[in-house]
């Protein structure tokens, strides 16, 4: 109940202050909504977002649907193309283990994630840049959902605009568009896709071999 009475001010410190612990340890820190960010647009239609399809869908293209990979995670080759792309994993929900599974399918379990909080409600695999900038979903289909990270971008355009470097607001902003367009270029490049999950194929079959 502490928190009820609590002002911006303090808020604000705080996070500036955390902000300043993770930077001495070479870490970012990075406010993004506490709920799944697909969810966002139900209350927010103001809030910009995209659903981008990928030149090359492992879960359909011939050459990738039918391996062993996709039958043991289901969703390996999209993960590891957003790993590829700087983003880094934040949250799974108990749904996309669940998806993600043939073991679960074939024995009718599911998967249960209760944190000390309780129970999350997130439905697919979340992941954020490690610019902060922007947030992906995987979609069941194979598709993705991006999102600019508003909460974060909003606070640093904010005290980079008052402070005394007006460059640094303008490199903010620049960059925050170029995770997204360079993003995208890549998902609609057939050849670069195809590259990039041959890789991640033979990273699989390496780390199989190892164990």
């Amino acid at each position: 109940f502490e928190w009820v009475t609590t002002t911006p001010r303090l808020i604000d410190d705080l996070i500036n202050n955390l902000s300043k612990t993770a930077e001495s340890y070479g870490l970012k820190f990075v406010e993004i909504p506490w709920g799944e960010m697909m969810s966002v647009n139900t209350y927010n239609p103001f809030h910009s977002s995209v659903f981008i399809s990928l030149a090359l869908n492992p879960l359909t293209d011939l050459f990738f649907k039918d391996c062993d990979i996709i039958k043991e995670n289901r969703f390996y080759f999209h993960m590891f193309f957003l790993e590829y792309s700087g983003f880094l994993l934040d949250n799974r929900g108990s749904e996309f283990f669940d998806k993600n599974s043939e073991d679960s399918k074939k024995e009718h379990f599911k998967f249960e994630i209760i944190y000390s909080w309780g129970k999350q409600t997130f439905k697919c695999a979340q992941f954020v840049h490690k610019t902060g900038a922007y947030i992906a979903e995987i979609i069941e289909d194979g598709s993705l959902f991006l999102a600019p990270n508003n909460i974060y971008l909003s606070r640093v355009n904010t005290s980079n605009t008052t402070s005394k470097s007006n460059d640094d607001s303008m490199k903010v902003y620049v960059d925050s568009q170029k995770v997204m367009l360079d993003f995208k270029k890549t998902c609609n490049n057939y050849e670069k896709l195809k590259e990039i999950f041959e890789n991640g194929r033979d990273v699989w079959y390496s780390n199989k071999n190892k164990e």
